[in-house]
């Protein structure tokens, strides 16, 4: 929930962002201090594949201090938690230890077709269980949010998609 994904003047606005900020600060105050939120920055110098994306993006290519890639309001005075990554995907090794692999997880943010879809499909592939909260996530567009959704859905029973109605009701 960067600055990045919620300016309206950024490249990397994400659709929706606004309507789906209530609706995770509801979900981080009803799950309190296990709530872990994530950054994306970008990696100071960019190598292998990451070459050609900053070409396509130069704008983002900015020290981790850059106000662009902080959390917006009203995060930061809910994060309990925060873990940086140079990558789209937010699970790795580390984030399986803090976690616990083989337990359970809520996905929420942005964007649905990037961080979202790459941090939930490695979760599920390390044995995570993840729900991913459908209407408190957002993509680039309404259409690209959707199709990641579809796409996180064919993998059930690992990744189950619900709302943030049903999670606060304890039924999702």
């Amino acid at each position: 929930m960067q600055t990045i994904f919620g300016d309206a003047s950024s490249p990397w606005c994400a659709a929706g962002f606004d309507e789906i900020v209530p609706r995770i600060v509801e979900l981080a105050e009803h799950f309190g201090q296990r709530v872990v939120f994530t950054r994306y920055l970008a990696p100071p110098v960019p190598s292998g594949s990451w070459i050609a994306y900053f070409q396509q993006w130069p704008f983002a290519l900015r020290a981790h201090t850059d106000p662009l890639f902080e959390l917006v309001e009203p995060f930061a005075g809910l994060v309990h938690h925060l873990e940086d990554r140079e990558s789209f995907g937010k699970w790795d090794a580390s984030m399986s230890e803090l976690i616990g692999s083989g337990g359970e997880i809520y996905v929420v943010g942005v964007a649905t077709e990037c961080c979202v879809l790459m941090t939930v499909l490695a979760a599920a592939d390390d044995g995570t269980t993840v729900h991913v909260v459908a209407d408190a996530c957002a993509g680039g567009t309404t259409d690209s949010h959707r199709a990641a959704l579809e796409i996180m859905a064919l993998y059930g029973p690992q990744v189950t998609l619900t709302t943030s109605e049903a999670v606060l009701l304890g039924t999702g």
